[in-house]
């Protein structure tokens, strides 16, 4: 695909409502109240199982295996925490290990290359627990952060516990939890006092191999997507982290101080550490702000979803920047950028490209759900919610959701250059929410949420919520029949009847778009000899791939699948237009 250049691009674009699906393998829903979910799935070395961990609220469902908890307390229902494996093939999930309302967080699950589980959270109880296979965790660590190792069949080698602050607390404690190929254990913790987020490094064995502290009042980490809490070091161990702050206070990192950043919209810190701990980049970043950190443990180039505005540019001077849609109102804002960036090891920028959806302007757009999966091969994989008819954009390409009733999923596949190259799209419902992505070569895996209603609406007794995946149609389970009882009018979401998919697609069989291009012998869009391959549908990409002699008007609203505008092409459209 060509080099993209700016356009104009007009307000509704296309009535676009693209019937693009199929493609799927497999595709299996777990039940589950709200939604709650997986919080580890990986590939195993030969791509044949999917290894898995994660916590359910009251009953979740995998083949003929049934998890349920009882309620802990009135109001609020019991949870499982689980680790399974699920065969690639067929997608048949098996259960290896749970555990019913134990006094142990799974804040953070994730494995090494043999098939070892490693869980980092939080111990709840003031009386010893009993882990299993003869590992004990002390009343003395209540309220104090725990790793443990199982092996591949879920029994415990190993847990230690440590100390996270002077307070301590039963709330998540473990935010980030890798594993390198020689076995050594990383983790990065935080203490809800707010004063230090410790990073530790362990061996094999789970004994404390170097230690480093993190303090700063206000400082936290906004990089808590399941999907990404272990894609912070490479293959040489090095470490990468983003602490994200409030206020101009500053942090301290293993003893030197890094300043705060704009009193109102704080700052982002990005620390490198190498193999021995030692610290080889620290800058904070006072214009533009940085989450869902990931590392490429391959060639060890980091990706952040970058925001960056203001009059004066940010630390990164070449982004494609746009005018602010809101200048007028906030001089201090004219530029801005939002979208993703890969940097090097030292965080030299390589490329950046505008992601995501707005109705009115394609590059100002939150991007806090969207799931960026950096590929050995230099590709991106979306894992993204389609909005209805609201256009999801890839730099300058855009994509259509696939019903314009319902809310809907997607992957997005890229090219090495992150222009669009193809999608699939599936798990339609009136409200969706992905959760996790996964790879192995070209095998992609998603986990979505899907819910009977759509969000803000209450309905007092919702029906079970349906979806699909190309042919493969799925129904809710009754996790809970009495919602009102199993949530005891704690919840204001209690009437969300919600349930989580897992589906799992290969980039070979994702559907062909079919695509024309503009040949501009008049300036009609519905003449079919403007056109190279007759004009578009609703299942084509739209191409306007050199300057021609005439650029389209049309009477009524034109239909596509995609729209890609190509370098030296600037195409002004007859109706309300915008940068």
């Amino acid at each position: 695909m060509k080099k993209l250049f700016t356009f104009l691009l007009f307000t509704t674009l296309f009535n676009a409502n693209a019937q693009i699906g199929g493609g799927w393998d497999w595709a299996f829903n777990s039940g589950s109240i709200a939604g709650a979910t997986y919080k580890h799935l990986k590939y195993t070395t030969d791509g044949s199982e999917i290894l898995m961990g994660g916590q359910v609220l009251a009953a979740a469902y995998f083949g003929s295996t049934t998890l349920s908890a009882p309620s802990q307390v009135p109001g609020f229902p019991g949870n499982v925490k689980f680790l399974g494996k699920i065969n690639a093939t067929t997608g048949v999930p098996t259960i290896l290990r749970s555990f019913v309302n134990i006094p142990l967080n799974f804040d953070c699950i994730t494995t090494d290359d043999v098939g070892n589980f490693y869980i980092g959270g939080a111990f709840t109880s003031a009386t010893d627990f009993d882990l299993g296979n003869g590992v004990t965790i002390p009343s003395s660590a209540f309220k104090m952060g725990v790793i443990a190792k199982f092996d591949a069949s879920g029994n415990t080698i190993w847990a230690k516990t440590f100390s996270m602050g002077t307070l301590g607390s039963a709330n998540n404690q473990i935010f980030k939890l890798a594993v390198s190929s020689s076995g050594n254990v990383l983790f990065w913790g935080w203490n809800p006092n707010q004063v230090n987020r410790p990073l530790y490094k362990l061996d094999s064995n789970g004994n404390t191999l170097w230690f480093k502290n993190i303090s700063g009042a206000g400082i936290g980490s906004f990089d808590e997507n399941y999907y990404i809490t272990d894609k912070f070091i490479d293959n040489n161990e090095n470490v990468y982290i983003n602490a994200q702050g409030t206020g101009n206070l500053g942090l301290t990192v293993d003893g030197v101080s890094y300043p705060g950043g704009d009193p109102l919209y704080g700052f982002s810190s990005l620390i490198a550490f190498n193999s021995a701990g030692t610290v080889t980049f620290g800058k904070t970043f006072l214009i533009g702000s940085a989450t869902q950190l990931q590392v490429n443990r391959t060639n060890g180039n980091i990706l952040l979803r970058w925001n960056q505005g203001g009059l004066t540019r940010g630390y990164f001077q070449n982004l494609p920047e746009d005018l602010y849609p809101y200048a007028s109102i906030f001089p201090n804002s004219q530029y801005t950028f939002y979208g993703i960036i890969e940097t090097d090891s030292n965080f030299n920028l390589i490329k950046a490209k505008h992601f995501g959806s707005e109705s009115t302007n394609p590059n100002f757009n939150a991007l806090n759900i969207d799931l960026f999966l950096s590929l050995p091969n230099g590709k991106l994989i979306i894992g993204t919610s389609l909005n209805k008819t609201v256009p999801y954009y890839v730099g300058v390409n855009s994509v259509y959701p696939a019903d314009p009733t319902k809310n809907g999923t997607a992957i997005i596949e890229t090219d090495t250059n992150w222009n669009f190259e193809k999608m699939i799209t599936g798990g339609k419902a009136p409200g969706v929410n992905q959760k996790y992505l996964a790879a192995h070569n070209d095998t992609y895996l998603i986990a979505a949420v899907f819910a009977a209603v759509e969000p803000g609406v209450f309905t007092a007794n919702p029906p079970l919520p349906t979806t699909s995946f190309g042919t493969l149609n799925l129904t809710g389970f009754n996790a809970a029949p009495d919602l009102t009882t199993a949530y005891g009018g704690f919840s204001t979401s209690a009437n969300f009847r919600l349930d989580i998919a897992l589906a799992q697609c290969k980039s070979e069989n994702f559907p062909t778009i079919a695509s024309t291009t503009w040949l501009g012998n008049t300036n009609n869009w519905n003449t079919p000899s403007n056109w190279s391959n007759g004009i578009p549908t609703n299942v084509m990409k739209a191409v306007f791939n050199t300057p021609t002699s005439f650029y389209p008007t049309v009477s009524t609203l034109p239909t596509a699948a995609s729209l890609e505008i190509n370098a030296g092409v600037t195409l002004p459209l007859t109706t309300s237009l915008m940068l």
